[in-house]
């Protein structure tokens, strides 16, 4: 520290309490610079008569250029003149500004000391301009599905100044990726930094070369139209780009043993709604696999119960943060008699023992009431039909005799019997037919219970419940469940055509 700048903070400890900067503003244009720029203290004094300090160096270092601006405001009728003075100096080291005295309507005001930063020149890439990019990751080398987090952070000193920046996306081929909300500024050096984060899950084994972002760097220059004059701001300017990329970044990715898609620490459980049903009602299964991974890839579970209709819903994910969370899988059971759900189990690879395991939930047993069902009923009945002996009849046409071949011919009086006979049951059959038609379109339709549940059932819900039973016995039904599905559980709109589910079960019986 010199003699001055020591005298400097010296007396501005002791005669601190004494200053009155209540008429006087002071500031620096940037508060750290670059070794070699130029930087800018601006006095602002509020006054008719206001009387700035003539100075020739500030803290030792000369001054290049001094510029003055004015500015007068009418409140309430009051008029205020506001008046700031520019000094233009270079130091080349951390200083400490001096406290001035400005003289305003006759009063004397002290600006307050204020602290200049120079940074020193490193050498380092991207320097000229003032700016870096880079990409950083927490680890090189992981198993497929194992997180990765990437950083790309954008680096800047003081002295940097662009009137537009514009930085790409990573791109990331054979990595699922989820990009962090918030971005996190700091300081490293004489850079002040902005880091963007990104979270990797490798899709593939193999090594990688992560395609380097670019940061677009944009100042205005005057363009050649009459537009240029600064009178008329930025019309008639043009954007100069420049790109500034960030650095590679190498990746080894090892494959999961067994044919395992999923990394991380997980947890599973699995409940019913009730364990005791009466015949052909659902019970709800609900299966929870919860903890921290690639839990996006986790695989919807095939449930597989005899005797009973198994509908699985779709996975739903419930995230807590990037890689923690709760996959949830509902599925509904119908059955005529009592079921056991088997355990459900779920096998990864363990991040803590960096070895495959296999989690699983317990049995759940279900006891459904009102059955009249013992046994399993076979899902196709076969009948054994003993062939009965036939007593030869003869006909008119090709009676084999002594391997002859006999032609008899029929008699005119056989011809006339044959086609009144026709006549008379054509007659017969057509008012048969005609009578029938008549007493079904005259008959009331039969309403059945299950058909005044259906009329009943105000909730797609409701509906579903009273369906699912039927589901492989009319393809109508099934369709109109798929339906229903989508209204319950991804909030969807389908109609449902009750004409058509009633129709079946009014035939039904």
């Amino acid at each position: 520290m010199n003699l001055n700048l020591g005298k400097t903070i010296l007396v501005w400890i002791l005669f601190l309490p004494l200053i009155s900067w209540a008429g006087v503003t002071a500031k620096l244009s940037k508060k750290i610079i670059y070794n070699g720029d130029q930087v800018r203290l601006i006095i602002e004094a509020e006054g008719e008569d206001i009387k700035f300090p003539d100075l020739v160096d500030i803290a030792g270092y000369p001054v290049v250029g001094t510029s003055n601006r004015s500015s007068t405001t009418i409140i309430n009728g009051d008029m205020k003149k506001t008046i700031s003075k520019s000094y233009v100096f270079q130091p080349d080291k951390d200083v400490v500004i001096p406290v001035y005295k400005v003289v305003v309507d006759g009063v004397d005001e002290m600006t307050p000391p204020l602290k200049l930063r120079v940074a020193k020149a490193s050498g380092a890439i991207g320097i000229k301009d003032g700016v870096r990019l880079e990409m950083s990751v927490d680890k090189k080398e992981a198993y497929v599905g194992e997180p990765i987090t990437l950083n790309l952070t954008f680096k800047s000193l003081p002295n940097a100044h662009y009137d537009k920046i514009e930085l790409s996306e990573p791109e990331l081929k054979k990595f699922w990726t989820k990009k962090v909300n918030g971005l996190k500024q700091g300081v490293d050096g004489d850079y002040t930094t902005q880091t963007y984060q990104y979270v990797l899950f490798p899709q593939e084994d193999g090594n990688f070369t992560l395609k380097p972002p670019f940061v677009r760097l944009g100042t205005r220059v005057a363009g050649s139209s009459a537009f240029s004059d600064p009178f008329f701001g930025n019309i008639g300017m043009r954007m100069n780009w420049k790109k500034l990329f960030a650095n590679e970044v190498k990746l080894h990715i090892k494959p999961l043993p067994n044919n395992l898609e999923v990394y991380g620490d997980f947890r599973i459980s699995a409940s019913v709604d009730k364990q005791e049903v009466k015949a052909n009602k659902p019970v709800n299964l609900t299966i929870d696999v919860m903890g921290q991974g690639n839990i996006e890839d986790i695989q919807k579970f095939k449930i597989d119960i005899p005797n009973a209709v198994v509908y699985s819903d779709e996975l739903k994910v419930s995230n807590s943060g990037i890689t923690k969370g709760v996959v949830t899988q509902k599925v509904a059971i119908v059955a005529d008699r009592d079921f056991t759900i088997p355990p459900i189990s779920f096998s990864y690879f363990d991040a803590k023992t960096k070895k495959p395991k296999t989690i699983k939930t317990e049995a759940i047993k279900v006891k459904v009431t009102g059955s009249t069902t013992k046994s399993a009923v076979p899902n196709k009945i076969e009948q054994k039909v003993e062939p009965k002996s036939v007593e030869p009849v003869e006909t008119n046409v090709n009676k084999v005799e002594n391997n002859t071949t006999v032609i008899r011919k029929s008699q005119p009086v056989d011809k006339m019997l044959w086609y009144i006979l026709g006549l008379v049951s054509g007659v017969a059959l057509t008012l048969l037919g005609w009578l029938m038609l008549k007493k079904v379109k005259g008959r009331k339709k039969r309403e059945t219970p299950m058909v005044k549940k259906i009329k009943k059932a105000k909730t797609d819900k409701a509906l579903f419940e009273l369906l699912l039973p039927y589901r492989d016995e009319d393809i109508a039904i099934k369709e109109s469940l798929l339906k229903l599905e989508k209204n319950i559980y991804a909030s969807g709109s389908e109609k449902i055509d009750k004409d058509e589910i009633l129709e079946f079960f009014e035939e039904r019986g």
